[in-house]
Order: C-alpha cells, then sequence, then structure tokens
C-alpha cells in the first residue's frame, strides 16, 4: 500500500510503536494482523523519518494553485484528441468548453495533452496509400516474407528521381534576434524558377550502376530506347557481376506499358513484381536523399553544373553504404507486414 492511502490514525499507531522499541519486521507484521493495515518496511521508515525531522504525520500542505479539472475532465480531454489527432488546441478547448461548466485554455489542453505524452509534431508525409494498393503490399511483402539478403542481392534496385535546386519543401532553421527576422543573413534564398535534373539510375548490393540524363518526357519508347537498351551492360558489367539478375522498378506507365513488358520479356530480362505506392520499399530513395542533401550544400547552379555535382557524388557513393541498403530489405518487408500494408518507417 503507498504512504499516501495510510491513514493518520495508522501512521499515529506506527511512530508509537516504532518508540515502543518495535522493529521494522514486527510493526509491519502488527499492521496487517491487528489493524488489516499491509505497509511495506520501506514505508514504516519514511513515515518515522518525517515525524523525526518534520514533526508531523501526514504530507505538508501542498503549495500552489490547485487544479482546474480533475483526472476525469483530464481524462476526457485526451480522449477528445486520441479521437482527432490534428485538431488544433483551439478546437480542442472550444469542444470541451461547450459541454462543461468550466473553462479551459489553450494552454491548460497543451499542457494536459503533454503529461499524456502527446506531444505536437509535424506529421511525416507519406503517400497516400487505398485498401486495394495496401492489400497487394501486405500480399506482396507476405510471399517475400523468407527471401534472405543473399536472394535480395539478385536484384537491381532502379528508379527516376528530379533535382531541383533550393527546393522549397526543404526546412532550415536559424538562429537570429528579435530584430533580424527580414535579415540577409537570416533569410533562406529561393529560386522561383532553378535548375532542375532529371535522372534514371539503379544500384544493387555490390555498387552503384549507371546513371543516366533525362532529357524531355520518359515514354515507354524513350524508356525502352535510351535506358533499356543497353540493361545488360548495366547489370551484368556493373551493377551485378554474375550471370543472372532481377530488375526491379516501380508502376509507373512507361514501366508496365505492353510495349516494355514485351521488350523485357525479348531480352530475357527477370522483372521483380512490386507493389503501387511502395517508395518506402525500394532503397535507391535513401541513394537520393543522400544526393540530394550533399547537392543542398553547394549552392545555386544551373542545370549542367548540377548534372556534373550528381554524377560526381552518385559515382562516389561508398559500396558499403549500398551493402547496408540492400540488407535492410528483410527489415522492410517485415516493417510492410507489420504495418498491416501501410507505409513504414523507411
Amino acid at each position: 500500500m503507498s504512504n499516501r492511502n495510510i491513514q493518520i490514525k495508522d501512521r499515529v499507531i506506527i511512530v508509537e510503536l516504532m518508540n515502543e522499541g518495535h522493529s521494522t519486521a514486527s510493526i509491519k507484521q502488527i499492521m496487517f494482523d491487528r489493524h488489516d493495515v499491509d505497509v511495506s518496511k520501506r514505508g514504516i521508515q519514511k513515515i518515522v523519518h518525517k515525524y523525526k525531522s518534520e514533526g508531523i504525520y501526514g504530507d505538508r500542505k501542498r503549495i500552489g494553485r490547485p487544479l482546474k479539472l480533475s483526472k476525469r475532465s483530464q481524462s476526457f480531454i485526451r480522449r477528445l484528441c486520441l479521437k482527432n489527432r490534428r485538431m488544433s488546441l483551439t478546437n480542442l478547448s472550444r469542444t470541451y468548453n461547450m459541454g462543461s461548466d468550466l473553462h479551459v485554455s489553450r494552454c491548460t489542453v497543451n499542457r494536459i495533452l503533454n503529461k499524456y505524452g502527446l506531444r505536437s509534431h509535424p506529421a511525416v508525409c507519406k503517400p497516400l496509400v487505398n485498401d486495394k494498393q495496401r492489400k497487394r503490399r501486405l500480399q506482396w511483402a507476405r510471399s517475400r516474407q523468407q527471401w534472405d539478403i543473399n536472394k535480395w542481392s539478385h536484384v537491381v534496385f532502379s528508379d527516376e528521381s528530379m533535382f531541383r535546386t533550393h527546393n522549397h519543401c526543404h526546412s532550415q532553421r536559424i538562429r537570429r534576434f528579435q530584430n533580424e527576422r527580414f535579415s540577409p543573413i537570416c533569410t533562406k534564398k529561393i529560386i522561383q524558377h532553378g535548375a532542375q535534373v532529371h535522372v534514371w539510375g539503379c544500384f544493387s548490393r555490390f555498387g552503384v550502376g549507371i546513371l543516366k540524363r533525362i532529357q524531355g518526357k520518359l515514354n515507354s519508347e524513350a524508356y525502352q530506347t535510351k535506358i533499356l537498351n543497353d540493361m545488360n551492360l548495366v547489370g551484368h558489367c556493373i551493377v551485378f557481376p554474375l550471370r543472372t539478375f532481377i530488375m526491379q522498378h516501380d508502376n509507373a506507365p512507361c514501366h508496365r506499358s505492353a510495349s516494355t513488358v514485351s521488350y523485357l520479356t525479348e531480352q530475357h530480362i527477370e522483372v521483380l513484381d512490386w507493389p503501387a505506392n511502395s517508395p518506402d520499399a525500394n532503397p535507391i530513395e535513401n541513394l537520393w536523399h543522400f544526393i540530394k542533401m550533399k547537392l543542398n550544400d553547394l549552392g545555386p547552379m544551373n542545370s549542367d553544373k548540377m548534372w556534373k555535382e550528381i554524377q560526381n557524388i552518385w559515382y562516389n557513393i561508398p559500396s558499403a553504404l549500398c551493402r547496408r541498403l540492400v540488407d535492410s530489405m528483410p527489415r522492410r518487408v517485415s516493417s510492410i507486414i507489420k504495418m498491416k500494408g501501410y507505409p513504414t518507417k523507411y
């Protein structure tokens, strides 16, 4: 039993028994047998020490303003938040005040939610996955649950990505004084119509493959003639040194068109079945993010210079990073199953 639940009369008895020379163990047994009070030895020591040091049996009078809301009211605010995680503090406080005689402020609601661990965080951006796609992702993950690292080593991962100068969505924090909000050294520079480079690349557990620049729209014909035309070179000589490999690409229209499927079949290239809206399952996304972070540190540049910098970064990606990314595939598959097909942390 907690000391807070022990009544004052029982505390007085404990102190008197201690003054009579009883041990802590005997006091514990006497309180349980005679007074039906279950108190721990440590609890008895705290009660006696408080009496000897402060001369009181109970708790000291608490200072400060008493709580405005009961635990039940606080729990109600918590349930309101859990029903709608996107509801603002203003709407939460307004909803509570509509059905209560007490008026609570946004600060009070925020303090209560923080106490329960419901702190405000920026929402992570993830692709929208409908029920059909979620079930397909779950089915795909379960069918590859037994694939080990050796099996994933046969896969060549590929994808397209767009690189832009000074991406608007890239968040940036800076420390400044109150009157320096619009100072040039404290503002983020944005180029309204900056340079952009569209690329295609592939990699495997053995390292990165060929990186190609895409000029204009990438349709089925361009995908076959400008990228897949030397896939054997990409797969056999650079990315995967063994005899056979499995190619991975997503469900973009140019990838799953009938002409592209026929072309890959004629070239005897095995293609990995891939669920829609699943960038979290493709480790090449981590390489694109790696390049974008490097480009952000280089400052403004035109498209030709950006293309040279992208190539420089791409071909200097360490093979150890590629190995770690491919080795994460079993964990990615397990995460999809754990999340029941919804987007994962990857």
